[in-house]
């Protein structure tokens, strides 16, 4: 599951959206689940926050067995 995250300048997470979906419904939502409980992220770089604002993380999550 590929995910991008949209947080705040203080690094609060304030959207998960799936940009890649595993195919196995409950592995996304885990995935969004996991995002959104890592958070608040502490210190993004002021550097990557854009105007907004807003700062954009990618976030793969792979399912090893």
């Amino acid at each position: 599951t590929k995910t991008n995250g949209v947080l705040d300048h203080k690094g609060a997470v304030l959207k998960v959206q799936i940009i890649e979906e595993s195919g196995i419904l409950d592995l996304d939502d885990a995935a969004v689940k996991a995002f959104n409980k890592a958070g608040p992220f502490p210190n993004p770089p002021k550097a990557l926050v854009d105007k907004n604002g807003l700062f954009q993380i990618r976030w793969d999550f792979i399912l090893k067995t």
